[in-house]
C-alpha cells in the first residue's frame, strides 16, 4: 500500500468503518508531542454537563482546545471537556464535531487534513441513531505524525501489532452483544517515542501495582465495571528526567473534581464518566501536574492533600505570583486573622481616630486560651494590646480590641478597603468553642497577601505607620524561632552549599520580615497558618538593593500537621535566595548599615534558680521597656522602663513577682521593647 499525505483516503477509511478493517496513514515531518502524553505547563480549565454553546464559549473566550471529551446526555447533547490553552506546546489548528455518523467523521479528516485525537460513540436511546464526537488536528507541518484509526475492531492488540503502534485513545462499546473498540493509534517512533503499556480487565489496586512497579502513569480509562471497580488502561513510562506527578481518582464526583485539581495544582488528562444507582454522575479521572517546580516543590513538602487541605503562596510585590497552590482555598486562619484588627487600629492610629498611647481597660481572666471575662483586669495602651495580641497571640488583648472597633467594621475594611473578598472574622472570641466550630473564621492567601503588598506599597499605610505596625509583630529581631529562624536557617543553608559560607552572615543583616502565625485543635484536626512580608536584600553589581515579597502558607483540618508548615515556608524562599546569594559579593564597596534594631540575647543561666542575668545591647541612647510575661501575656515583673545606655546592658530577674513573692516553676517571656520594635526570649525556672 502506498504512502500518503495526511490522513487515511477517503474511500479506504469509509471501506473501514463498515466492514472495521484498520486504515492507516504516514506523514513526514517534525513531531510535536501527543496530547495525552505531554505535560508542559499550561493553562487548563474543566467544564461539565455543557451544551455545545457552553463548550464553544470556553473555546472563544480563552483560546482553549479540547484535550478530552465525553458526551454525558443526549437529547439535549451535553459534554463534559477538558481544555488547555491553545498556545506554545499545544497550539494546533483543530476542530470538533458531534451528531455525526462515522462517514462524516471520515469526511472531515480527509477534507482537513486532519488527525483524530479522541473519539467518542454515543447512541440516541430513543430512535438508535449512532453518532460521534470527534476532536480533530491539522496532521500537516511540525505537528505531522504517522498515525491510524481503526474503527469497530474486535481486539485493539492485533492492529496495534499490526502498525506497531502506540494507542493514543479507545473508545470501547458492545454492539449486538460482541464487544468493539475505535481506535486511534500512533507510530512509537521519534519523539513520540515511549514505552507504553495496554491493560485490560483490571483491578484498582492491580493497576496501582503496576504503576507503581512499571514507574508508569495513566493516559486513558475505560471502565468496565463500575461496580466492582475493573478497568481498561493505557499507560506511558514516566520515569527519567520527563517524569511528572500524577494522580489518578476512582470513584470520584463532579462537586470532588475541582478540589482536587486545585489541591494537586493539576489539570485533566483522561476522564471516564460512568453512573452510579440513582443515576449519579460519577468518574473516573487522570490527572497530571500542572504547578511550576517551586510550587511542586512545596506542594511536596505540605504532601499535598494527604492529611488536611494545603495550600502555599509567594508573590513578589509589584510583580509576579512565583508559587500558587490553592490560593482561592477558604481556610481556618486561627490567629492569622489577628492581622485583620491590628490593619484597622493602625489605620486609625494614621488618621489621629486613635492613639498608640490611649489605654484599654480589659479581662484576663481566661478558661484554657477562651477569654471569659470578670476578673481579673488589666490597663494597658493600645500598643501594649496591639504587641500582646500580635507576638504572644493573647486572645483576651484580640477580643479587647474588636470590641472596641466591631467585627463589623473589620469585615468591611477586609472587604472594601483591603479587596479580601473571602475573609471574614466570624466568631468571637477567638478560639472559644462552641463558636470556633460552628463559625469558623475564612481567609485564603490571596487575601492575606493582598494586605501586606497593600501595606508595603502604601496603599494601606504610609511608611512611619508601616514601620510601627510591622514594630508591634514578630519580625526579625523577635529572636530565633518559627519562620525568622526558618528563613535564617535557610540562607546559612543555601550559602554552605554553594561555597559561600562567609557571605551568609552580611546576607543576613540586610533581611527584614514580619510575619503572623495562627493554629489550633478543633476536635481532632488541626488547623495551621502563617503569613507576612519578607525583604531580601540584592546586588546590581554595583549598588545594594532590595526586593520585597508576600508569602502564605496553609494546613487545613489535618490530623498531624507534622513540621510542613515549617518546610514549605523554606522551600518558597529557597530559589530567591539562592539567586540573590549567587549574586552578592564577597569583595564588594562597604555593606549598608544595618537597621538600627536593639537585640535581646539568651538569658544565662537558662534554666535558671534563683535568678538569670538578661543582657541587651541598643544601637544607640534611647528608652527601653525590659519585662516579663506569663505563658497567657499578663505581665509578673518590670524589670526596666526608662533611659539605657548604647551598647551592652545586663538586668537580673529574682524570679519574684511585682509583689516580691516568688513565682512557680514554668516558662517565661522576657519582653523587651526598643527602637520602635519588641523582641522577646523564653526563659524556663526551676524550682
Amino acid at each position: 500500500m502506498r504512502s500518503m499525505r495526511g490522513p487515511c483516503h477517503l474511500a479506504r477509511l469509509a471501506l473501514a468503518a463498515l466492514l472495521g478493517w484498520p486504515c492507516w496513514a504516514t506523514t513526514a515531518g517534525a513531531s510535536a508531542g501527543d496530547d495525552r502524553t505531554l505535560a508542559e505547563l499550561t493553562p487548563a480549565w474543566w467544564i461539565e454537563s455543557a451544551t455545545s454553546a457552553q463548550v464553544d464559549s470556553v473555546i472563544a473566550t480563552r483560546g482553549a482546545r479540547i484535550v478530552d471529551l465525553e458526551v454525558v446526555h443526549v437529547n439535549p447533547t451535553l459534554f463534559t471537556a477538558a481544555f488547555v490553552a491553545n498556545a506554545g506546546v499545544y497550539a494546533r489548528t483543530w476542530w470538533w464535531d458531534f451528531g455525526i455518523n462515522l462517514l462524516g467523521v471520515v469526511s472531515r479528516l480527509s477534507a482537513r487534513h486532519a488527525r483524530l485525537t479522541n473519539i467518542e460513540r454515543y447512541v440516541d436511546p430513543a430512535t438508535g441513531t449512532i453518532s460521534y464526537a470527534a476532536v480533530m488536528v491539522l496532521n500537516e507541518g511540525d505537528a505531522a505524525k504517522q498515525w491510524w484509526f481503526s474503527p469497530g475492531v474486535s481486539d485493539p492488540g492485533v492492529v496495534l501489532a499490526q502498525h506497531k503502534a502506540r494507542p493514543v485513545d479507545i473508545e470501547s462499546y458492545v454492539e449486538n452483544g460482541v464487544p468493539r473498540y475505535d481506535v486511534v493509534m500512533l507510530a512509537n517512533t521519534g519523539s513520540d517515542s515511549t514505552g507504553w503499556w495496554r491493560l485490560t480487565n483490571v483491578s484498582r489496586s492491580d493497576l496501582d501495582a503496576f504503576t507503581e512497579a512499571n514507574t508508569a502513569r495513566i493516559v486513558n480509562l475505560q471502565l468496565r465495571d463500575a461496580t466492582f471497580g475493573r478497568f481498561d488502561a493505557l499507560l506511558v513510562a514516566n520515569s527519567g528526567p520527563a517524569a511528572v506527578h500524577w494522580w489518578w481518582y476512582f470513584p470520584v464526583t463532579p462537586s470532588q473534581i475541582a478540589p482536587r485539581l486545585a489541591q494537586n495544582g493539576a489539570r485533566v488528562v483522561d476522564f471516564e464518566v460512568y453512573y452510579q444507582a440513582g443515576a449519579q454522575t460519577t468518574y473516573a479521572i487522570a490527572l497530571v501536574n500542572d504547578s511550576n517546580p517551586l510550587t511542586t516543590r512545596v506542594a511536596d513538602a505540605l504532601t499535598y492533600g494527604s492529611d488536611g487541605s494545603t495550600g502555599a503562596y509567594l508573590k513578589r510585590v509589584g510583580g509576579p505570583v512565583l508559587a500558587s497552590l490553592q490560593p482561592t482555598f477558604v481556610f481556618e486562619p486561627a490567629s492569622t486573622i489577628k492581622t485583620l484588627p491590628l490593619l484597622y487600629a493602625m489605620r486609625q492610629v494614621m488618621s489621629g481616630r486613635d492613639g498608640l498611647d490611649s489605654m484599654l481597660t480589659y479581662s484576663v481572666n481566661y478558661s484554657g486560651t477562651c477569654p471569659v471575662g470578670g476578673a481579673p483586669y488589666v490597663t494597658m495602651t493600645l500598643r501594649q494590646t496591639l504587641q500582646y495580641m500580635m507576638q504572644f497571640s493573647d486572645n483576651a488583648a484580640t477580643l479587647a480590641l474588636m470590641q472596641r472597633y466591631g467585627v463589623s467594621v473589620l469585615n468591611a475594611m477586609a472587604a472594601n478597603v483591603v479587596g479580601m473578598t473571602h475573609t471574614r472574622i466570624r466568631h468571637t472570641p477567638i478560639g472559644c468553642f462552641p463558636q470556633l466550630a460552628n463559625n469558623p473564621n475564612w481567609m485564603t492567601l490571596e487575601d492575606i497577601g493582598l494586605l501586606f503588598e497593600g501595606e508595603v506599597n502604601g496603599t494601606l499605610l504610609d511608611a512611619p505607620t508601616r514601620e510601627t505596625c510591622w514594630g508591634l509583630m514578630i519580625n526579625e529581631s523577635s529572636g530565633a524561632f518559627g519562620f525568622t529562624d526558618d528563613l535564617r536557617t535557610l540562607v546559612y543553608q543555601e550559602a554552605q552549599a554553594m561555597g559561600l559560607a562567609a557571605v551568609a552572615p552580611a546576607y543576613w543583616a540586610q533581611v527584614r520580615l514580619t510575619w503572623k502565625p495562627g493554629s489550633y485543635w478543633l476536635g481532632a484536626s488541626r488547623f495551621d497558618s502563617e503569613a507576612g512580608w519578607v525583604r531580601l536584600p540584592t546586588w546590581t553589581g554595583t549598588a545594594y538593593g532590595s526586593q520585597d515579597y508576600v508569602f502564605g502558607v496553609f494546613i487545613h483540618g489535618a490530623l498531624d500537621p507534622g513540621a510542613r508548615i515549617s518546610l514549605a515556608a523554606m522551600e518558597l524562599f529557597r530559589d530567591v535566595v539562592h539567586t540573590d546569594l549567587s549574586n552578592f559579593p564577597t569583595a564588594a564597596p562597604e555593606l549598608p548599615v544595618a537597621i538600627a534594631v536593639a537585640t535581646l540575647e539568651p538569658n544565662a543561666p537558662n534554666p535558671f534558680n534563683p535568678s538569670t542575668a538578661l543582657s541587651f545591647t541598643l544601637p544607640a541612647p534611647g528608652s527601653v521597656r525590659l519585662s516579663i510575661h506569663d505563658l497567657r501575656g499578663r505581665l509578673v515583673r518590670l524589670l526596666a522602663d526608662g533611659p539605657a545606655e548604647a551598647g551592652r546592658n545586663v538586668v537580673t530577674w529574682d524570679g519574684l513577682d511585682a509583689a516580691g513573692a516568688g513565682v512557680a516553676s514554668g516558662t517565661y517571656v522576657a519582653r523587651l521593647e526598643a527602637c520602635g520594635r519588641a523582641v522577646t526570649r523564653k526563659l524556663a525556672l526551676v524550682r
